[in-house]
């Protein structure tokens, strides 16, 4: 039997972690045209950094093994260098775009959640430190805005990967 977090009468096992990730994709519904641009640009990124392995094959099997072709060196060395020039310019706007999502929805979540500390009663206030409360609003919020831009990225760009290895 595990006692109860301090400051708090909500059994953290017995949350539902489904029903509050979904909540929290909830938030996410007015950038529903820059989350599809992000996914977008995640599928386009794995498939880009996918190329290297093809031009290296290529590179083995018709050129170093047969030793002939050489004249395809130049080519394959541009490719692979137009493929990472395109793999860094992928990465920097994706960034760009899951920062700016990942921001907004956090400042929607803090509103919330300041909003909703103002409702409680003044004997709530009294029993509570209110830096500790902003801070643990902030504190929990930062964390969040940290998995929406970088964990949830990080999960489905390897997993893609995974996938797209096995298809190649």
């Amino acid at each position: 039997r595990n006692p109860f977090p301090e400051g708090t009468k909500v059994c953290p096992a017995c949350v539902s972690k489904g029903k509050t990730f979904l909540r929290i994709l909830s938030f996410a519904g007015p950038h529903k045209k820059r989350i599809a641009l992000l996914c977008a640009l995640m599928v386009v990124g794995t498939g880009v950094a996918l190329i290297p392995p093809l031009l290296t094959r290529a590179f083995i099997d018709h050129v170093l093994v047969p030793r002939t072709n050489l004249h395809w060196i130049p080519w394959l060395v541009l490719a692979l260098l137009a493929d990472k020039f395109g793999q860094t310019a992928l990465r920097v706007w994706q960034g760009r775009v899951a920062i700016k999502v990942g921001a907004e929805v956090t400042l929607g979540l803090r509103a919330l959640a300041f909003r909703r500390l103002q409702w409680l009663s003044l004997g709530y206030h009294a029993k509570q430190k209110t830096g500790q409360l902003l801070s643990r609003i902030s504190s929990d919020t930062g964390r969040l805005q940290h998995f929406l831009v970088d964990g949830i990225q990080f999960t489905v760009v390897n997993l893609l990967q995974i996938i797209g290895i096995a298809a190649v």
